[in-house]
């Protein structure tokens, strides 16, 4: 009930409630405007609750402690800079908050998005940027957590093309040079980030022809999926399995339907559940990771589609739209 009225209290918090009576349509202005308050998370033991408040066309991320005084001022800890908006914040511990901002440009006549992540403390301090001048990471994908409680304290998984590997690394450090290409190419790999220190893991090496991968809720990666050519290619293993192995059963079942996973099961954690085609909507099924049993269908509606699955910070699948 709380997280529900987290938008109406930051809401509230920050403008009291005003209700607009008929008037005029809006300009273009004021229709594109951003709105005032644009996100709002709580801290996971409740403490502490992150909003990003905007004036006029510029952002900042601002936290209220719910233990303070009653009257007590949110403090600002991020502000927007030139050029970048906030995307999302969310928190990666008790105090750490984990923000995400884009900047918009053009390269070759096409729209291109540059994400950045950024860590700070509630309090504002111990503020970071993560992913900079990392020689092991090529190009993170994206701004996307994948996990955000995969064991270790102030740690997530992050998805992100392999760099340099360590003899390469060691020869730019001399003042060498390396020829040819390096890196992973858009078949990332997954890695432990560190966002108190900015500490890179490697977890998982990229797998071709895997382009994303799953994660389970104790942050094991389980399942991996890419295109090769025309049609999609799964990699799963079991609970204590080492290898990867393909899903050829699935792969035969999903043909031409391109099934999407999206989150192994908390219940059954030899399986994970995949939107796919149930009939000709979108559905939410059950694939065994063994393949000792055929895909179930979970879900399955005649008048809509499953499109949004609703993950939770520990990979767990909480609910779907």
């Amino acid at each position: 009930m709380e997280r529900r009225h987290l938008l109406g209290f930051a809401a509230a918090l920050w403008l009291g409630v005003a209700w607009p009576g008929a008037a005029a349509p809006p300009s273009i202005q004021a229709f594109a405007a951003r709105l005032p308050v644009e996100g709002a998370v709580l801290s996971p033991d409740g403490r502490y609750l992150a909003v990003i408040r905007t004036d006029g066309d510029r952002g900042g991320v601002f936290v209220h402690d719910r233990r303070a005084p009653p009257g007590t001022p949110a403090k600002p800890v991020l502000a927007e800079p030139e050029d970048f908006r906030l995307n999302w914040c969310r928190f990666a511990s008790d105090v750490r908050l984990v923000c995400s901002l884009r900047s918009f440009g053009h390269v070759g006549g096409m729209a291109v998005s540059y994400p950045r992540l950024v860590a700070v403390d509630a309090d504002g301090g111990q503020r970071l940027l993560l992913l900079q001048d990392v020689p092991e990471v090529a190009r993170p994908t994206g701004d996307s957590i994948l996990h955000w409680h995969p064991g270790p304290p102030d740690t997530v998984l992050i998805e992100a093309d392999e760099g340099l590997d360590d003899k390469s690394a060691r020869a730019l450090a001399r003042g060498g040079s390396v020829i040819g290409n390096t890196g992973s190419f858009a078949q990332p790999a997954v890695w432990e980030l560190n966002v108190r220190t900015g500490h890179l893991r490697q977890r998982q090496r990229g797998l071709s022809p895997v382009r994303h991968w799953i994660a389970d809720p104790a942050g094991e990666v389980r399942l991996g999926y890419g295109q090769a050519g025309a049609e999609l290619s799964y990699f799963g293993r079991t609970v204590g399995e080492v290898g990867w192995r393909r899903l050829e059963h699935f792969e035969a079942f999903s043909r031409g339907t391109h099934f999407r996973p999206v989150a192994i099961s908390r219940d059954q954690p030899n399986k994970a559940y995949a939107i796919g085609d149930a009939n000709g909507r979108a559905g939410l099924w059950l694939i065994d990771l063994a393949e000792q049993a055929p895909p179930e269908l979970v879900f399955a509606h005649a008048a809509v589609d499953v499109a949004a699955p609703l993950v939770g910070a520990d990979g767990r699948l909480t609910g779907i739209a």
